[in-house]
């Protein structure tokens, strides 16, 4: 009996120590071993994005969130635009009447060319001029060669932006005929004999809408 107990000791004692190597052997963590930890076979693997790809955020396909939308989609938001508008008014046959021209941009602009088209059976050319407000540097260049046939050219620039917002930026003068007919005439926005084209500050071109200008003829007194 008393060989017996620790021979049965021994061998329990020895499959205990077998034992604990073999679970010592499967959780030790690599040093520096160069072997790689394998992957799991359903684990998802995300691929990396190249250095200068732009990746798209896409919303799950069951998702009702919106896909994120690239940087450069509000591009466009960022395109000047402008509308030069003639203003309407009533005219007296046989007196002079003033058109006001204004500016509406939303970018400081420095250059506008364009041309007016009228009626020369009843509106005759007499003058231009700035209007007061616009940039001190601001120089007004008239093309008055073809005003006998209804045609005049304009090109304002200068050094110093006109501010974004709507100001008014020049003046036409004109006569009108005395027996010119009683009723509504247009002054419309033409590209002769100066071509249509306003730009900005840092000389990109502005997408401008020309609006043009409705003169009401009333009966001399």
């Amino acid at each position: 009996m008393n060989v017996k107990l620790p021979l049965a000791f021994l061998i329990f004692s020895s499959v205990f120590a077998i034992a604990c190597s073999q679970t010592d052997a499967n959780t030790q963590k690599p040093g520096n071993s160069n072997l790689s930890q394998s992957t799991a076979a359903n684990s998802a693997v995300p691929t990396p994005a190249s250095a200068n790809t732009d990746v798209v955020p896409q919303a799950p396909a069951n998702s009702n969130a919106p896909a994120q939308m690239p940087a450069n989609a509000n591009a466009a938001q960022n395109v000047p635009t402008a509308t030069i508008r003639a203003r309407n008014v009533t005219a007296t046959a046989g007196r002079e009447v003033t058109l006001e021209l204004d500016l509406d941009s939303n970018d400081d602009v420095t250059v506008m060319v364009f041309s007016l088209e009228f009626d020369p059976a009843v509106f005759t050319y007499v003058s231009s001029k700035i209007s007061p407000g616009t940039p001190k540097s601001a120089v007004l260049t008239v093309n008055a060669e073809q005003t006998a046939a209804g045609r005049l050219g304009a090109m304002l620039d200068s050094a110093e932006a006109f501010a974004a917002g709507r100001k008014p930026v020049m003046t036409v003068t004109f006569r009108v005929a005395a027996d010119a007919p009683v009723r509504d005439h247009q002054i419309i926005f033409s590209s002769k004999p100066a071509r249509q084209s306003v730009s900005t500050i840092k000389t990109q071109l502005v997408n401008t809408t020309f609006e043009p200008a409705t003169v009401r003829v009333v009966a001399g007194r």
